[in-house]
């Protein structure tokens, strides 16, 4: 039984799918800063827990990250999910990095290339990549530090 939950955990968590959800969060991503590469490891844990997914899904583009964090669900465990998704995120970032889909500046700032992968239209994980989409939006402008302290995140 735990040979088949596991297998399943691997489908759903495939780096392959959840590329295009890290790669869409970049393109609308846009403010340029030092170190944004770090923002990677929010991009899953957001968007892979449904409260979080749901909620961002129906933001706007005027939705600040402290309009988002009033509401204290959305929040629970960020800590022990981004812990959980860490390898699943590098997985990805070395796909993109390797297939060519983005360039990771000095700086640690990551550039989308030109000939980026479009996103496929997947129902699977479609509500998920237009969540990443929105929390770009959301984070786009803030300062890193900042984003990190208002999330609570001690530790990547």
């Amino acid at each position: 039984m735990s040979r088949t939950v596991n297998n399943y955990y691997i489908l759903y968590n495939n780096p392959f799918l959840l590329l295009d959800v890290i790669l869409e969060f970049y393109r609308h991503y846009e403010s340029k800063q030092e170190k944004e590469l770090l923002l990677s490891y929010l991009i899953l844990p957001f968007t892979l827990y449904e409260t979080s997914c749901q909620a961002l899904q129906t933001t706007t583009s005027k939705r600040s990250i402290r309009s988002f964090i009033k509401e204290a669900n959305r929040l629970y465990g960020l800590q022990s999910r981004i812990q959980e998704f860490k390898t699943l995120t590098n997985q990805c970032l070395q796909l993109a990095i390797d297939e060519g889909y983005i360039k990771i500046k000095p700086g640690l700032i990551v550039e989308i290339t030109q000939s980026g992968r479009t996103v496929e239209k997947n129902n699977t994980i479609e509500k998920h990549i237009l969540a990443s989409a929105n929390l770009a939006k959301m984070l786009k402008g803030g300062e890193l530090v900042s984003i990190f302290r208002q999330l609570g995140i001690k530790e990547l």
